[in-house]
Formats: structure tokens, sequence, C-alpha cells
């Protein structure tokens, strides 16, 4: 099976638990990777594969990809 990686504008690779700001207004953290294919992939759906981001506001966000957007903050 194909390794899944979702990356960074520039070029690092996502990974769960890193620290992210939003839109350069929201700070949020990766909670978990959706795997393609995967059961949680299905119940988010997000098929395809994605990730999920809890805001500190507690807001949950599904994305499909990273896109210019989101970018990392801090690595825990």
């Amino acid at each position: 099976m194909k390794k899944f990686t979702l990356r960074y504008s520039d070029g690092s690779e996502l990974r769960e638990n890193d620290k992210v700001l939003i839109n350069d207004k929201h700070i949020g953290h990766i909670d978990a990777i959706l795997i393609p294919g995967t059961e949680k992939s299905f119940q988010y759906s997000c098929e395809e594969g994605g990730f999920i981001v809890i805001l500190e506001n507690g807001d949950v966000q599904v994305w499909p990809d990273t896109d210019e957007d989101i970018s990392l903050l801090e690595r825990q």
C-alpha cells in the first residue's frame, strides 16, 4: 500500500498534534490524519483522505487536503 502523506505549502509533512495557523487568524491542532479508504475516512466523508483540525475555540474542521490557508506553527 502506498504511504499517504499530506504536506504544508512549505513542503513539510503534516503530522498529528501539529499546532497550526489557519487563514492567518485561527489556531488549532491536527487531531487525526484520515487515511484513504479507512473506516474513519468514511465516517468523516473524506474517503480520499484528509485530516481533522480542532480549533482553540473547540470547533472541529475536516479538511480533504492542505493548502496555503494552513501553516505549521509548532511541532509537538
